[in-house]
This record gives C-alpha cells, structure tokens and sequence, in this order.
C-alpha cells in the first residue's frame, strides 16, 4: 500500500521553499496531496507545477484562504448564498448595529460570535479533508496564527494521530523573535494598534484573565492577535499550545535551515530533542548547477550577460506591497537606489519579491537600462553576482 503525506503550503513563501521536499517524497513514490492556503495568481502558478509533479492538489475554501486574489472554481466548499431581507428589518437591524457599535463589549461579543461561527466552518472542512484520506504524516510550515487554517489543521491533526512535521521556510524562529516581529508589525501598520493592551479596558480585562496571550517587548504589551479571535480559538478548542511559540512545540519534529535557527529555539521551554537541521532544500538545485557550465550559461544568457561577467544583484524589497510603508515614499526610495547602484557602472539585475508586481517595475529596463530576472531567482544569483544591494526592510 502507497503511503500517503499531506503538505499544508499556506502561503507562496511555503510553496517556493518546500517544492523540492514535495517533489522527493513524489520521487520516493509517495501518494502526495498538496493543500494550497492562498488563492492569487502565484497559487495557480503553485497548482500546474504541483499537477505536472504528479501530486494531488487540494485548494482551501475561499473564505478560509490566506491572501484573497480571486474565488477559485475548484474550491470544494462555495460560499453561502445571500438571503434577501426584508428591506425595513434590514434598516432597523443596520440603525441597531450602528448604535451597538459604540458599546465596547456588545462589539467585542459580536466579533466572538463571528470568528466562533468561521471557525466552525474551517473545522468542519478540515475534519472532512482528514477523514477522507489516511494520511499517515502531515507536513506544515512553521505558521504563527491564531483562529486560521494553519493551527487548526496543526490541532485535529492531533486528534486525529497523524504524526506533524513542521519543515523549515525561514531563518528566523523562536519565541524572542516571534515577539519582536509582533511589535515591529504593530509599529508599521501591518496589524491594527488594538492588538496592544492599553488599547482598551476590554483588552486589558482579557489580558488579566489570559495573561499568556499578551507579551512585552520594549516597553509596550500586546497580544499575538485581535482578542477576539484569540478567544473565539480558545473556544472552539484550536488555541495553540504555546502562543509566543514560533514553531508550536508540539509538532512531532520540527526541522530547520542551520545551527543559527536551532539555537534562536532554544530558550529553556522548546523540547530541543525534536529540532533537527536540515539544511536549505531550495537550495540544492542552486548548489548543483555551479558544478554545470552549461546551466550557468543558461542563467548569464537569461539576464542577458556572458558568462562570468561582473553585475550587482539588486533585492527588491516589497514595503508598499506589505503595508509597512507609504506607496509615495516606497518609490522615492526606490528611485533614489535605482540612481545609486547606477553610478558605479555595472550590470544591475533585479530580483523581485514575490509580492512586487513585474508591470510596476519593468519600466527600470528602458530608463536604467537594468534587467529583471524572471526566471532565475534570488538563490540562484547569489553565488554569480559580485555585488549585492538590498532595498531596506
């Protein structure tokens, strides 16, 4: 009998790091089943090449999904119909919620009741995706979530017995990190300023009760996510075990990229015994072709160079894309660095962020005289380049 592994990909990062891994268990001839978290164009991109692997892709429900592009046909659950109201309850349901809406604790009750009811239709999908195959590993990423796709699956897993794994998308783990990432989120704009404690009475309330949701860092306290939907999980029973942990401890192994990585988990309280290295597999391929001339010839002619030719590798970093920064002041600072790296008088090749949309930059090819690599990615031109440039994050 075949054996059977489910990876949960949430994100594009996910997808781009673990592929190889999906693509050894298919080699091994594993029954490969690929649930896709997000639904823009980089996820149908992430289909194809799943499909044309041999694996089996599943697509998350559109209201369940991470990073909303567009619904996708394949979804298996489809959203609810709209209910036509009667036109004066409608008016009077609508005046009625706009008074409730200034009264702290009827908002906050209403927002349980939301998430609590989403919830239960994403346990529902994950229940019926667990005991429609008998999986017997479970593969995800190390997602730091609350009242999502990612912990919920990461708790009937358990219930369920199906052995967890947490493959390795980033550098950077561990409880000090997750936390100082929150607050730096907090401070860009990237989640809303009523994750702090001090944001409300309310919140301070929830906090007194459930003071492992919050945690300080510089001074300021907050919480991982909206207290609401902290509460929302922690009653339909999908909290995480440790909430500040990044990756949960619980996982059956955790594997991570270096002696760097492990060392950021060990904090006293991660079971360091399940933490292996692993190294980078979106790596391997990159490492193999520097022992191909002609592979090395196919990345040079791509962008454009012969072969061994000097240029600066310039990473393009999304700040507008990712809500930390300004769309006006993004493209100051970009033009102004396109201006810098186009002194010293060598080939720039810019390599985008997933989220940088190819349209919105190309124009650096006619005015810089610059290209974009498009089919070789930031791994791939490390190791050719002789300088590299990164925009600020």
């Amino acid at each position: 009998m075949t054996s059977s592994v489910l990876f949960i990909i949430s994100i594009f990062n996910y997808h781009r790091e673990v592929e190889p891994v999906v693509q050894k268990f298919l080699d091994e001839g594993w029954k490969v089943d690929v649930l896709l978290g997000w639904q823009d164009q980089t996820a149908l991109n992430a289909e194809n090449i799943y499909k044309s692997k041999g694996a089996n892709v599943i697509w998350t429900p559109f209201e369940m999904a991470y990073g909303k592009g567009f619904p996708n046909t394949s979804c298996s659950i489809k959203p609810e119909p709209k209910i036509e109201h009667n036109p004066t309850k409608s008016s009077v349901q609508h005046n009625l919620k706009r008074l409730l809406k200034d009264v702290p604790f009827i908002q906050f009750v209403a927002e349980v009741r939301f998430h609590y009811l989403r919830i239960s239709r994403l346990k529902k999908f994950v229940k019926g995706l667990l005991n429609k195959s008998s999986y017997g590993v479970i593969f995800q990423g190390p997602f730091h979530s609350v009242g999502k796709l990612d912990n919920t699956i990461y708790r009937l897993a358990k219930v369920h017995g199906i052995p967890n794994h947490c493959y390795p998308v980033s550098a950077y783990h561990g409880r000090e990190y997750a936390i100082m990432a929150r607050k730096n989120n907090i401070d860009t704009g990237m989640v809303p300023q009523k994750l702090q404690r001090n944001f409300s009475i309310l919140n301070q309330i929830i906090a007194f009760f459930f003071p492992g949701w919050v945690a300080k860092f510089e001074g300021r306290t907050f919480f991982l996510s909206h207290p609401s939907l902290m509460y929302a999980s922690y009653l339909q029973s999908i909290e995480l075990d440790d909430t500040w942990s990044k990756p949960q401890p619980g996982f059956n192994n955790v594997f991570v990229f270096s002696k760097f990585s492990k060392s950021l988990l060990n904090d006293g309280q991660f079971p360091m015994s399940k933490v292996h290295i692993c190294g980078v597999p979106l790596l391997d391929a990159a490492v193999q072709r520097l022992s191909k001339p002609k592979e090395i010839e196919n990345v040079y002619r791509h962008i454009g160079l012969n072969t061994g030719e000097n240029f600066i590798l310039f990473n393009v970093e999304p700040s507008y894309e990712h809500h930390y920064c300004e769309k006006e002041l993004h493209w100051e600072r970009f033009n102004r660095l396109m201006d810098a790296v186009s002194k010293p008088g060598l080939p720039v090749i810019l390599s985008l962020h997933p989220l940088c949309d190819y349209e919105n930059y190309k124009y650096v090819i006619e005015e810089y005289g610059f290209q974009i690599s498009t089919e070789f990615k930031i791994h791939d031109l490390y190791p050719l380049c002789s300088h590299v440039f990164s925009f600020a994050c």
